[in-house]
């Protein structure tokens, strides 16, 4: 048996490149609840798909889409999330999407990654991973609703990651480079300790 090979090659605005991965069979943008309109920036994207030249062998397709977007944004949130000026990449497979890079998140810089299983239909599965690694100085920590200047100064490098149940996220700060007071305790610690 002998496979045939497709492979394109597209670059252009965010909302253009939207509007194929919205067509079917991918609907990508609509299982999110986007339209290509909510989308800017702009995306480099490489498919490849192997077909089997036999007929009835529709089972043993395999497709895949690379897009690597710079200054990417979403005008509606992801995941109840603001984000703009990603630049990352974004692997799509028949079982798998994946995002890595870096993005400004609800107003804050991040490094993103992300890996979604999806079932033959194209719908989320079970183990979906996330995670953020970001700096929180004083002005990030207020944009994102965390007014503790009473307590915490300085910067506090956080790691965010999913739990692989999905039931919750797991926190991993590095408080070295902040100082952080508990006056009610009498209690101190300083930047570099």
């Amino acid at each position: 048996s002998s496979d045939g090979v497709v492979e394109v090659q597209l670059s252009g605005a965010a909302d253009a490149i939207g509007e194929l991965a919205d067509a079917e069979p991918f609907h990508a943008l609509a299982r999110r609840d986007l339209v290509p309109a909510d989308l800017s920036g702009s995306a480099d994207v490489m498919v490849s798909a192997r077909v089997p030249l036999e007929l009835g062998k529709d089972d043993d397709v395999f497709w895949k889409v690379t897009a690597r977007g710079t200054d990417l944004a979403s005008r509606k949130p992801l995941e109840g999330r603001r984000f703009r000026d990603a630049d990352v990449t974004i692997v799509v497979t028949g079982d798998a999407v994946s995002i890595d890079g870096t993005a400004e998140v609800d107003g804050v810089m991040a490094a993103v990654s992300l890996a979604q299983p999806l079932t033959r239909d194209g719908s989320n599965a079970p183990g979906a991973q996330q995670a953020a690694a970001l700096t929180l100085d004083r002005d990030a920590r207020l944009r994102l609703g965390l007014d503790i200047e009473d307590i915490v100064s300085g910067t506090i490098d956080a790691q965010v990651r999913s739990l692989p149940d999905g039931t919750g996220e797991r926190y991993d700060l590095d408080l070295r480079q902040a100082r952080l007071v508990l006056p009610g305790l009498g209690w101190s610690k300083e930047i570099g300790v």
